[in-house]
């Protein structure tokens, strides 16, 4: 594996925690303009990956970022492996 490619999976997961971050934002504030729990999209995510009780909106923190990650460096993979989206 080239550094190069490394180097695009580093910016990849960078770019997906960053999209994840804003996302989270997003849903933060879209829950408190429409008077819900701002946190209950990570309470439903949580209980669905298995955490239980108070682990719940940890775990479901932990699954939305990591998703985000996974969701970077896939990217990153198709942009620079379509030559046509090579920049």
């Amino acid at each position: 594996m080239k550094s190069t490619n490394i180097r695009n999976f580093i910016a990849g997961a960078l770019g997906g925690i960053i999209g994840a971050a804003v996302m989270t934002v997003i849903l933060i504030g879209s829950k408190l303009a429409m008077g819900m729990p701002m946190l209950v999209d990570f309470i439903v995510m949580g209980l669905f990956v298995g955490g239980k009780g108070e682990t719940a909106i940890p775990a479901g923190f932990l699954a939305h970022f990591l998703v985000g990650i996974v969701d970077g460096i896939i990217f990153s993979i198709i942009v620079t492996s379509v030559n046509y989206l090579d920049l």
